[in-house]
């Protein structure tokens, strides 16, 4: 539980100190660094080529994020 709450704040804490157009910013850069730590060190523990697993995982996230966004402007949920 504390591991999920600690990483969906990653994206949110920008928006708490930043303005609207600067926090988007800053949570899209740190959210993809924090995707590429993960993914690097994942594939460190693995045994893979870290940087290519860091890639991977901002690749396949960036995507799902990317697919989830448009759905939702799609469906004019947002």
């Amino acid at each position: 539980f504390a591991a999920a709450l600690l990483a969906g704040l990653v994206p949110l804490a920008p928006f708490i100190v930043l303005p609207l157009p600067a926090a988007a910013i800053v949570a899209l850069s740190v959210s993809l660094g924090a995707l590429f730590a993960l993914g690097s060190w994942t594939g460190r523990i693995g045994g893979a080529i870290w940087w290519q697993d860091g890639l991977r995982l901002v690749l396949v996230a960036g995507t799902a994020a990317l697919a989830a966004a448009l759905v939702g402007r799609f469906l004019a949920v947002a």
